[in-house]
């Protein structure tokens, strides 16, 4: 009796969904048509929000490749690279000329060489700091390429060794004057310029680094130290002696020695630039600790091992290093 009553219900369903019963309860779905996607190009809007500015890129100067030349009121310093040596030109605001040292032997040509690129034709003067050969070694060729007008020295060695007196005799042929100079000496090369010795002492250490000539040069409101190869005595005198020290410029003492130009003495200098005269040499020249003291300063610094000739301009406010010549190891 159930399942007769099962098969009723059964076809009674299927004859209701025939003849669309079910419809009043699901109303038909028509399919929709997905209109094809354009490919033409359309109109872009410009973008009108104040919060997305578009920010134009400096355009950076370029990069000067020329030496500076001398004009009158400019003084020029050029520290030449001549390998493990000292060589620098100094070019003053009227046009005199100095050259301190001359590097070693191997180098003279070089130094001739770029005397002349600078269009220097004859010498004012010409300084020997002391008489080690990495700082005379090219002096006989520049006396001979330049005839310079006046020579100075720190007295040279006691005893006079061979090459020195070589230079001495090719002075005394070509009626160079010779003078020998000590603290507190003055030297007369442009009224311009300031230029005072501040060693070696009035008597002898018979040690050149010890008695190396070292001077100050003074343009306007700028400064220049030359320190040649003084040695830790020297220094220690200097800074006993109450000397004004304060330079724009310090040319760094024997080639980065670490046993000179110590934090006191570089405190005293307080430079803006420090130039480091050096090349390849078994010492472990520049001592990382001046070149780091000098940086921590925020000096600039040159190096010739690194730079190459390394150029130094002061207009009498401020001194300038000339980026294509230093500036590597800053």
């Amino acid at each position: 009796m159930k399942v007769n009553l099962l098969i009723v219900v059964c076809f009674a369903v299927v004859l209701f969904a025939l003849f669309g019963g079910f419809s009043h309860f699901f109303p038909r779905v028509d399919p929709v048509t997905i209109p094809p996607i354009s490919v033409l190009p359309h109109e872009v809007m410009p973008n009108t929000s104040p919060r997305i500015v578009a920010q134009e890129i400096p355009t950076l100067e370029p990069v000067q490749t020329e030496a500076p030349v001398p004009v009158e009121g400019l003084l020029i310093v050029h520290f030449i690279d001549v390998g493990e040596g000292d060589a620098a030109l100094i070019i003053s605001p009227y046009g005199h000329t100095m050259l301190i040292d001359a590097g070693p032997k191997e180098s003279a040509e070089a130094v001739v060489n770029y005397l002349a690129a600078q269009k220097v034709t004859s010498l004012d003067m010409l300084v020997a700091t002391h008489a080690h050969v990495d700082h005379i070694g090219g002096m006989e060729a520049v006396i001979r390429a330049l005839r310079p007008g006046q020579f100075l020295d720190n007295g040279g060695p006691v005893d006079h060794p061979l090459g020195y007196q070589r230079i001495l005799d090719l002075l005394e042929a070509q009626k160079v004057p010779v003078s020998h100079l000590k603290a507190g000496d003055t030297v007369d090369l442009d009224p311009a310029l300031s230029i005072t010795v501040l060693n070696p002492g009035a008597v002898s250490t018979r040690d050149q680094h010890e008695d190396s000539l070292v001077f100050r040069l003074v343009y306007k409101n700028t400064s220049f130290l030359f320190c040649g190869d003084m040695g830790p005595a020297a220094e220690q005198r200097l800074l006993a002696s109450g000397v004004d020290l304060k330079s724009s410029v310090l040319k760094v003492a024997d080639h980065g020695n670490g046993q000179v130009t110590s934090g006191e003495f570089l405190v005293r200098v307080s430079p803006d630039i420090g130039v480091v005269n050096v090349g390849e040499n078994i010492y472990g020249f520049p001592d990382p600790r001046i070149t780091g003291s000098l940086a921590l300063r925020n000096a600039l610094v040159g190096r010739t091992d690194k730079n190459g000739n390394v150029i130094v301009t002061s207009d009498g406010t401020t001194c300038t290093m000339w980026p294509e010549y230093a500036g590597g190891d800053s």
